[in-house]
């Protein structure tokens, strides 16, 4: 597993674990609300398209410790609530290959107070 994880860390509420393929429909419903993806490009039309190349991007990450995201669950029901992360992006620009971390955070909407 990738060392820029937060595998197992925990919050008061929440607890920290890597993305599994099971959890799947349970982030599905993220992409069903059109204000969840307003801002990106390039994504598939399709929510369940769309949540697939996620999750691909996801384990490729995994494999090549280019650091993912964890998926936040609540402690005491251990439902999944959200994924956040720690990405790590290689760039070519300015003439050189340098390394940037970028944060990205992502939360269904369930009305939960995180």
């Amino acid at each position: 597993m990738s060392k820029y994880l937060l595998e197992n860390e925990a919050s008061e509420r929440l607890l920290f674990r890597s993305l599994q393929p099971s959890d799947f429909e349970a982030w599905l419903p993220f992409y069903h609300d059109p204000r969840s993806t307003q801002y990106w490009e390039g994504l598939p039309s399709l929510p369940e398209e769309a949540c697939k190349a996620q999750f691909d991007r996801v384990f490729e990450r995994y494999a090549n410790d280019l650091g993912g995201m964890n998926a936040l669950t609540l402690k005491n029901s251990g439902q999944l609530v959200g994924i956040c992360g720690l990405l790590i992006q290689i760039s070519g620009r300015c003439g050189g290959t340098r390394n940037r971390i970028f944060h990205t955070a992502q939360v269904l909407a369930t009305g939960l107070r995180l």
